[in-house]
């Protein structure tokens, strides 16, 4: 081994004396075991130990199919004749360079030495023939060509399988395999993507890596210290690592040391970014050997991140349109507000969950036309709307929305339920035309009896159901003012119930509550329709008698009060008598206004119960 070594040795100065300026190699079994400082030049490396121990391979290739194996085969196949051949060499900047191989092969003491000599064909003053340099670089530009055309084709079936709207891990994992074969440089492809609320990268496809690698490029910061790719995002600018071993930018990245283990001595990343330069993932290459990519495969990467760009906001955006819309169907289900779309004929186009609940519309399929869940609308006053005068029609007709609306619409159980309406026109765009109308309703049903039961107690004794004092007063100036006009009389008959009491002391309020309704009763049923019956609290009621002719009226009236009185009352299983002293008053002989009016009335009773009730 040392003599074959020394005679190597030996021989590589011989050749150096021949050929100075050509940079020579010693392989030993197929690796560098010594390099010329012009060897050392040519590859562009600072020191010796950059090449020993390294295969050809690494920067000897066949400049056509970009592979070295047939030509290290002939190469290392050399007998002890001189074997020369023509291809290129790369350097560790990734640079390639026209050369011519010289090879011999010895063997000593089993050892298989190979002396390569390699001539720079285009610095060298001793440069081949020009018909061959002009065969060599027609033959790169007929591959570039071809690259260019493939790039081409790729970018072509990508963008269909986008417009195909294919899911975003097919498409990206395929980028991945046609950059990996269309570069042909020897990389793996990975694609990353940039979560920017955690600010961080995750792989999004990574078909070649080591499955154990692929798994933990997961959750990867932003930033300086995060390999290639986090530092690419970071800087939003090409990163390349010759040597991830050596770089800062991996020294306290976690994924560095299984990087390694894997094999990996270079990696670049590209970022991805949209046309207003948001920031949505890396393209990254990791390579076994040094490698630094040159101009043609930095412009295929930058295709490559344009194209993956396209992909990745497309997605984002149909996932942002999703989100949102659901944001919103979640809104409308959810609403208490009532809303339908219909069309021009009547037809539910649809409408939200609420509207059903209102309408007590159990299928929109069978409910079809809007007829068909109701039998007419009605107005505030009560009456009645003809359908096609109704607001939908009127919308239709017009183009003009109409806002808030009350109606009520009688459904098909006779029910009546009462709504605050809105009725907006929904136009094409060209034409104008009012094509439907989105409804928005409110349920006011309830707040409306509600309001009804306000207003009924406000107007009305809470026992008896009789009109209160409130009411009585109201009566008594319509009427009076009536009565200025018509020349008519008024009268008011103050009564008052005698021995009461004595019903709640001995019986309790609950019996003589039950009592006072009986005594409303029996009253109601002595007036006429035209007549009021008012209860102004505890056992006291006041009767309006309008339109009558002479006191004779007023006497039947008081007689059959008064008879309707003395019979008995049974409040459970007792009974009771009472009577009932009654006062009259008669407008405009006895007074002019209302309370004047009831205050004689009041004496009148009084003046009664006084005289023996």
């Amino acid at each position: 081994m040392t003599s074959a070594l020394s005679s190597a040795k030996t021989d590589w100065s011989m050749v150096q004396l021949e050929h100075g300026q050509d940079a020579s190699f010693i392989l030993l079994d197929g690796l560098v075991a010594h390099a010329s400082q012009a060897g050392l030049n040519l590859l562009k490396a600072r020191h010796e130990k950059q090449v020993l121990g390294i295969s050809p391979a690494l920067f000897l290739c066949d400049p056509v199919s970009s592979k070295n194996a047939l030509l290290l085969k002939k190469l290392l196949a050399a007998g002890t004749s001189v074997v020369t051949c023509t291809c290129q060499c790369r350097d560790f900047s990734g640079r390639l360079t026209e050369v011519e191989v010289r090879a011999s092969r010895l063997t000593d003491n089993g050892c298989h030495i190979v002396k390569l000599i390699v001539r720079d064909l285009e610095s060298s003053p001793l440069l081949p023939s020009s018909l061959m340099l002009k065969e060599r670089r027609d033959s790169s530009r007929d591959h570039a060509s071809n690259r260019v055309s493939e790039a081409l084709h790729h970018e072509k079936e990508i963008l269909e399988m986008i417009a195909q709207d294919k899911p975003l891990t097919h498409i990206l994992e395929d980028v991945c395999d046609r950059m990996e074969g269309l570069l042909d440089n020897g990389g793996l492809c990975a694609i990353m993507l940039f979560n920017e609320k955690t600010n961080s990268l995750s792989v999004g496809a990574a078909p070649s890596l080591p499955e154990e690698l692929s798994s933990a490029l997961h959750h990867i910061p932003s930033g300086m210290h995060s390999g290639a790719s986090g530092a690419a995002i970071y800087t939003t600018s090409i990163t390349i690592v010759e040597d991830i071993a050596s770089s800062a930018l991996w020294s306290a990245y976690e994924v560095r040391d299984l990087a390694l283990s894997h094999g990996f001595t270079s990696c670049w990343s590209l970022p991805i970014k949209t046309a207003l330069n948001t920031p949505l993932g890396t393209v990254d290459f990791y390579h076994y050997q040094r490698h630094f990519p040159n101009d043609d495969e930095q412009a295929i990467m930058l295709d490559a991140s344009a194209l993956i760009g396209l992909a990745i906001d497309k997605k984002n955006m149909e996932r942002s349109l999703e989100e949102s819309e659901e944001r919103y169907r979640a809104v409308v289900t959810n609403l208490t507000e009532g809303i339908m779309v219909l069309a021009s004929k009547g037809e539910i186009l649809t409408c939200n969950p609420s509207a059903l609940r209102i309408l007590k519309i159990t299928d929109i399929t069978s409910a079809g036309r809007r007829h068909r869940y109701f039998t007419h609308i009605i107005h505030e006053d009560g009456s009645q709307i003809q359908l096609g005068k109704d607001p939908v029609s009127q919308v239709f007709f017009t183009g003009v929305a109409i806002l808030n609306l009350s109606i009520g619409i009688k459904l098909r159980d006779k029910s009546v339920v009462w709504l605050i309406v809105n009725i907006l026109p929904i136009k094409q765009p060209d034409s104008g035309l009012t094509i439907a109308v989105l409804i928005s309703f409110t349920d006011t049903t309830v707040v409306r009896e509600a309001q009804r039961q306000l207003h009924f107690m406000a107007a009305h004794d809470a026992l008896t159901g009789l009109p209160n004092r409130h009411q009585l007063n109201e009566r008594l100036t319509q009427a009076l003012a009536n009565a200025v006009h018509q020349k008519k009389k008024i009268a008011l008959l103050f009564l008052d119930l005698d021995r009461f009491k004595n019903v709640n002391d001995t019986a309790g309020h609950s019996a003589g509550d039950t009592l006072l309704c009986d005594v409303a009763s029996r009253l109601s049923s002595c007036i006429r329709a035209t007549d009021m019956l008012a209860r102004l609290g505890g056992d006291e009621f006041v009767i309006v008698a309008e339109d009558f002719d002479n006191a004779l009226h007023l006497n039947e009236l008081a007689e059959r009060v008064l008879a309707r009185m003395r019979e008995p009352f049974l409040i459970g299983s007792n009974e009771y008598h009472l009577g009932t002293s009654i006062g009259i008053s008669v407008y405009p002989l006895d007074a002019q206004d209302g309370p004047t009016l009831l205050r004689c009335a009041d004496s009148a009773m009084y003046l009664a119960k006084e005289s023996g009730r």
